[in-house]
């Protein structure tokens, strides 16, 4: 598994976050079992991304749920807490489809579309265009 700072952030987004932190506030949501909690965060401040909230997976120790029912699941407990979230940005088909069950705007980052992803998500290549389209607002 190596050394977790070793695993590199996708290219362009911290710059991302960083500018999109300064007018709206940034969570975190993964897949991850709560028991990375520490080492994930550690890996966003070694990073450098803006300081932000983290969600992990919890209490699902064995992986019952599949990811995309986690992140609903996490979506819904957050709702009351963060009540105003305006984008969600995945790399996952399951992703977006956990946003839209939350009324949340999906941003599906991929180089094509999936299959079975509609034509009214944005699916985007990299940071640099997800920053351009929520700028857009």
């Amino acid at each position: 598994s190596g050394k977790v700072q070793n695993v590199r952030p996708m290219l362009g987004s911290r710059e991302a976050l960083d500018e999109l932190s300064k007018s709206m506030q940034i969570l975190f949501l993964t897949a991850r079992d709560h028991i990375f909690t520490r080492k994930t965060k550690l890996w966003l401040r070694a990073a450098e991304f803006p300081e932000a909230p983290v969600y992990l997976r919890k209490g699902t120790r064995f992986w019952s749920a599949s990811p995309q029912a986690h992140k609903i699941e996490r979506l819904k407990e957050n709702r009351t807490r963060v009540p105003n979230i305006r984008w969600g940005v995945g790399d996952k088909p399951g992703d977006a489809i956990a946003y839209m069950a939350h009324g949340i705007r999906p941003i599906l980052l991929a180089k094509v579309r999936p299959p079975g992803i509609t034509s009214d998500v944005p699916v985007l290549p990299d940071w640099h265009a997800i920053l351009e389209l929520i700028k857009k607002g």
